[in-house]
């Protein structure tokens, strides 16, 4: 899988974090590839899909593991 990397991100990722590819965010959701998996709900990760195929949010692997959505720097006003 190619690292593709939206070029607007947030002004600072936490130490260690890694910017993912709205593909990357949707597997790793959907593949529970995540330390949240086991406290999941599908009406919220389905959410989180749309918003992120949509543009709306980005997502970040921090180095734990855990993922986290920031707001797409773009539709912030």
């Amino acid at each position: 899988m190619s690292e593709q990397h939206d070029p607007a991100g947030p002004a600072a990722l936490p130490p260690g974090a890694r910017l993912l590819s709205t593909q990357q965010a949707v597997d790793a959701l959907v593949s529970g590839d995540h330390p949240q998996s086991r406290q999941g709900n599908l009406a919220i990760d389905a959410a989180l899909i749309a918003l992120l195929r949509q543009g709306r949010i980005i997502a970040c692997r921090l180095i734990d593991g855990r993922i986290a959505f920031h707001r797409h720097p773009d539709t912030t006003a």
